[in-house]
């Protein structure tokens, strides 16, 4: 073994013990991903909007990787002749699987990114997936999450272009959806909406 041999088995020695291997510390957003035979591409313009949480949501005592990101397919630009991006907000559920992350569950929501948490609703270790999805100018969709019978079911489904509200404080929780009375003279979104009280049962919400 010559001189410039020893060097650099030296310097490859000295790199693998000073440098081991990266472990990835958190998903990464995919570039481009299929869903429901469309292929969409990932639009960084909404990055100050996206969230990512930690929770056990499936109970093996590990935490699964909650990300939100906006995502859109290439549609035909009218205006200028190009594609552009129809942008949908993506909600994914990630597990450890190693040193990576494996996709478990996609989520899509209305038009714009919301916020994401976790819930125990019944103050019994169950974990619930919150997200808030809007639309539009007034708009808001709410759906709930929960891990049942091995896969993450939607447990509650609702929205309104008039206020919606999550009263997981109180003893029972209660989500009240407004709703719009056309039919009463003169009212507008500005007024008191009617409101459906939903209560929380132990294992989803009925409509009081």
């Amino acid at each position: 073994m010559n001189k410039k041999q020893l060097v650099f088995l030296l310097l490859s020695v000295s790199l693998q013990t000073t440098h081991p291997a990266i472990v990835q510390a958190a998903p990464i957003i995919p570039d481009e991903f299929k869903y429901e035979d469309e292929r969409y591409y990932y639009d960084s313009y909404w990055k100050n909007d996206e969230r990512t949480l930690k929770a056990d949501l499936d109970y093996d005592g590990k935490d699964e990787i909650v990300v939100s990101f906006a995502a859109g397919i290439k549609v035909k630009s009218l205006e200028e002749g190009g594609k552009n991006l129809l942008d949908r907000p993506f909600y994914q559920i990630y597990k450890e699987a190693g040193k990576e992350y494996k996709l478990v569950k996609t989520i899509i929501g209305n038009q714009y990114l919301g916020e994401i948490s976790v819930e125990d609703l019944s103050k019994d270790g169950r974990k619930q997936l919150v997200i808030w999805s809007h639309g539009g100018a007034h708009h808001t969709d709410l759906y709930i999450y929960e891990w049942r019978d091995g896969r993450y079911k939607r447990i509650f489904e609702d929205g309104s272009a008039c206020e919606v509200r999550l009263e997981f404080d109180k003893k029972i929780p209660e989500i009240w959806i407004g709703r719009e009375q056309w039919d009463k003279e003169g009212w507008s979104y500005s007024d008191e909406p009617f409101w459906e009280v939903y209560k929380w049962n132990g294992k989803k919400f009925e409509w009081e």
